[in-house]
């Protein structure tokens, strides 16, 4: 059978493909796979604890991180991209279902090894994509300040006690990923000052 794992890769890229514009594209405007995505999304959060965790992520740790990888990497991308290409109805209801996940992770503390707290960036900045919401664009941003305060004042992005020469490369992908999704020049600044 197809893994909940599975599914959720598969709606990430059933949205990238019906929403890339390429001549070498043959499932471009395919809207049955924006409808694909969201079904194999919506199944994910069908084993969503009534806390808003998934099963098998925060049994093993309550560390914030942990649920950052699951938004980040694979529940929220999908949204941000099929949600602006979907239905009213269709996108509404998506949004309401990850909304509570949205609004519990929000408050959770930036993570002393700071690239699984960068996964936030990217999920966030979806969601608020994927809904069209200002309020979650706007809290997307919030989130973003807070990240960029947390940078050391030599630059680096904490990996548990100090820099990270290998982590950072993760941590700067997803700042330049929320950057392009968000034209943020505060996250810009900060990839540069980790550069310096």
């Amino acid at each position: 059978g197809v893994s909940s794992n599975d599914a959720a890769s598969a709606a990430y890229s059933l949205a990238l493909a019906a929403t890339h514009d390429a001549p070498t594209n043959p499932y471009y405007g395919r809207t049955e796979l924006l409808y694909r995505a969201a079904a194999a999304s919506l199944r994910d959060l069908m084993v969503l604890h009534e806390d808003e965790v998934f099963p098998g992520v925060v049994d093993l740790s309550d560390y914030p991180g942990m649920m950052a990888f699951v938004l980040g990497q694979k529940t929220l991308p999908a949204f941000g991209v099929a949600g602006p290409h979907l239905p009213p109805e269709i996108r509404d209801l998506w949004a309401d279902a990850l909304r509570p996940i949205i609004d519990r992770s929000v408050p959770d503390e930036l993570t002393s090894a700071r690239n699984q707290s960068s996964h936030y960036l990217v999920a966030y900045q979806a969601y608020a994509i994927g809904s069209g919401d200002p309020f979650y664009r706007d809290l997307a941003r919030v989130f973003a300040r807070r990240w960029v305060r947390g940078q050391s004042a030599a630059g680096y992005h904490m990996e548990a006690i100090g820099p990270c020469a290998s982590y950072i490369g993760m941590t700067h992908w997803h700042e330049a990923v929320y950057y392009r999704m968000s034209q943020d020049k505060a996250v810009l600044e900060s990839i540069r000052q980790s550069y310096e």
